[in-house]
């Protein structure tokens, strides 16, 4: 969503509030389905835990499940933008490690990390950088009318290109990461569906959420991969 907001110079806010009724629905139905999967391939089943683990487990995680709270409500209410959130969460898992789960030991180990991260964020801002110029050259040739009249001459209805839409960012979720789908196909066709009348905030939700479906599915997967590894269960 941020890369999409960044490319197109829709709200991150907006999407990011745009996507939470959407995001409990795909949860959901994600979670259906692989109930009635392992019910069917009838997969182990853990025993019921009792209220007293229940209510143990649930105090020992308060303040880490309170910080999406904060966060999320804090965007949703208009506290602060989705960048100020990044420092806010930042502020208060340093709160939490060093006062509540008593880890202030582990921070020097723990500040090795960023130093990845902060290498993995900055390839795909140069990304984003090179989309920009990618963009202004689509536009020079004028490479998003060619498409309009094109697609205009197949169809004059914008629910069948979010349909067309659909299909080609569900596909290409399967194959290619989120980040660069987002940045090789949205400078082509967002300016086709503002021809179209489609909302920017629209386009940006459906987008994420077939390129989330991609994710999750072979070959490449990433948050399959990543769930695996979670679960300690073998990818295939």
């Amino acid at each position: 969503m941020v890369v999409f907001g960044v490319i197109t110079g829709t709200s991150v806010t907006k999407l990011f509030i745009g996507g939470a009724i959407p995001g409990i629905i795909f949860g959901v139905g994600l979670m259906i389905a692989a109930y009635i999967i392992a019910v069917r391939r009838d997969y182990p089943r853990f025993g019921r835990p009792s209220v007293a683990q229940l209510w143990k487990s649930t105090v020992e995680v308060f303040w880490a499940l309170l910080m999406p709270v904060i966060v999320l409500g804090g965007i949703f209410i208009g506290v602060f933008t989705v960048t100020e959130a990044a420092a806010v969460s930042a502020v208060y898992c340093l709160f939490a490690g060093a006062f509540v789960y008593k880890e202030a030991r582990q921070f020097p180990e723990a500040l090795r990390g960023p130093v990845e991260f902060v290498m993995v964020v900055a390839s795909i801002m140069i990304l984003i950088a090179c989309a920009q110029l990618y963009s202004w050259l689509l536009v020079v040739y004028k490479l998003p009318q060619i498409l309009t009249l094109a697609m205009q001459s197949v169809t004059s209805s914008p629910w069948v290109l979010l349909a067309l839409i659909n299909v080609l960012f569900l596909l290409a979720g399967m194959f290619i990461e989120a980040n660069a789908a987002v940045i090789l196909f949205v400078p082509i066709l967002y300016p086709l569906t503002q021809q179209f009348g489609i909302d920017s905030l629209h386009l940006g939700i459906v987008l994420v959420f077939n390129l989330c479906l991609g994710l999750i599915t072979p070959p490449v997967g990433l948050t399959l991969s990543l769930a695996a590894k979670m679960a300690d269960a073998p990818l295939a």
